[in-house]
């Protein structure tokens, strides 16, 4: 089921979004946190997946689609555009988030790999 909240407000109504020294964290560029602030690194590289994850899954990511995808995430700058926030811009670390392998519980398929033929009978 599609939510009807759009992403905005989704945002605004998470507690990272209520301090600016958070946000400003969290839209940092991760690449430089993950040796210079490790713990941070892997908290704001967590807090991306697990955000990621429910935006996809309520159906808020900006697709040009009709009917919102609740399964695959769509990266392209549409996404960091719908990220951007008041003071702070778009967020700097997405391309960290999207290329770093995911924890275990992720099963990413890429079919552009895959061929698949009928076996004769």
């Amino acid at each position: 089921m599609a939510s009807t909240q759009p992403l905005p407000a989704f945002l605004a109504a998470l507690p990272e979004y209520r301090t600016t020294q958070r946000i400003q964290s969290l839209y940092s560029d991760l690449a430089r946190q993950k040796l210079s602030n490790p713990t941070g690194y892997t908290a704001n590289l967590e807090w991306w997946r697990n955000t990621l994850q429910s935006v996809v899954e309520r159906g808020l990511q900006p697709t040009g689609q009709s009917n919102p995808d609740h399964l695959v995430l769509h990266v392209d700058q549409s996404l960091s555009d719908a990220f951007m926030w008041d003071k702070v811009g778009r967020p700097l670390g997405l391309s960290v988030v999207i290329v770093r392998p995911p924890s275990p519980n992720v099963i990413i398929l890429d079919t552009s790999r895959v061929s698949i033929q009928a076996s004769p009978n």
